[in-house]
């Protein structure tokens, strides 16, 4: 029997984090988890994103919420988004919104979040002196980008790139085509997407 493990992943990168955000507009989709009551969830509803500035919820089905919310207790949105658990940085209240007898406020915008995969599949960490080149094709007609592989599993894997290489690639990018060379002259081609981007 496989037994899960956890891995969290913090995702800074803008572009990703208003993706990951985006999901939990959904009915149903997003709770709200206050930091002195850590293991909690709430259901919340996020009404809008307004990226870099603030988010809106409502929490007319929690109300009890609101007072400990109102005296500038921080707390964490969360949610499920393709298998994994998010959870946003610390947030807090920006200012009660006054919506048709609707118990509705703004909060902070969150820099960063934190996605918790639960993996089935182990994955492997390369040694410092194992150097497997990586050749990434973002578009078919574009020069390859080359990288150094840093972990691989079932799942995926982590590519370092230089940063200047980097800026080519967009969160959720398909690729036209990975490239693996390992020491022994061997060669993986794969089909690949980008999942997450670390600077």
């Amino acid at each position: 029997m496989t037994q899960a493990m956890e891995t969290s992943v913090r995702v800074e990168h803008f572009g990703e984090c208003k993706a990951l955000l985006e999901s939990l507009l959904q009915p149903g989709a997003a709770s709200l988890v206050l930091d002195a009551q850590r293991g909690q969830p709430h259901p919340v509803e996020v009404m809008q994103l307004e990226p870099g500035e603030r988010i809106s919820l409502d929490v007319t089905a929690v109300p009890e919420l609101l007072g400990p919310i109102s005296r500038g207790e921080t707390f964490s949105l969360c949610g499920e988004v393709d298998g994994a658990m998010l959870q946003s940085q610390p947030i807090a209240m920006l200012e009660r919104l006054e919506e048709g007898g609707r118990l509705q406020f703004a909060c902070a915008y969150p820099q960063w979040v934190d996605l918790v995969h639960r993996r089935q599949a182990f994955r492997v960490d390369l040694r410092q002196d194992m150097v497997v080149d990586v050749l990434l094709r973002p578009k078919a007609d574009g020069e390859p980008l080359t990288g150094r592989l840093v972990n691989l599993s079932l799942g995926g894997c982590l590519v370092e790139l230089a940063s200047r290489q980097a800026v080519e690639l967009q969160p959720m990018q398909v690729l036209d085509g990975l490239l693996l060379r390992f020491p022994g002259g061997q060669e993986l081609p794969l089909v690949a997407q980008v999942r997450h981007m670390h600077s």
